[in-house]
């Protein structure tokens, strides 16, 4: 949801639960602008990472199969979601993409891909 919200909100859907439009305070007729938009990215970004953790843990009990289908997804995705982070949890921040911000976002994305192989892969309980 988060990779293709810019997309979705130009395209005229809001992929925001009314719960979290209230909670933030979001402008839904001018969600690009809006401020909110940002805190509430940041909060679903945080969400994303805290969940892949716990998924990793959890995945290790599956078959071969399903983990490496896992780890592949997770690291094919995650600098889509890290860029949010990088250059500032707005919508269009990472526009104009810079070689700093990118070798961070690759950086950051790799030293998380490596924590869930280690959960997915090595860590014994």
């Amino acid at each position: 949801m988060i990779r293709d919200l810019e997309e979705d909100i130009s395209a005229g859907f809001t992929n925001i639960s009314k719960e979290d439009i209230e909670k933030y305070n979001l402008d839904i007729t001018n969600l690009k602008q809006d401020r909110n938009l940002s805190t509430w990215i940041e909060n679903q970004i945080n969400s994303i990472l805290d969940d892949l953790y716990i998924e990793s843990s959890k995945v290790k009990l599956l078959p071969m199969k399903v983990k490496i289908f896992q780890f592949y997804s997770n690291i094919y995705y995650l600098p889509k979601i890290i860029r949010y982070k990088i250059y500032g949890y707005y919508i269009g921040s990472n526009i104009r993409r810079s070689t700093g911000k990118e070798i961070k976002t690759y950086w950051v994305s790799t030293l998380i891909s490596l924590k869930l192989c280690n959960n997915i892969f090595l860590k014994v309980f």
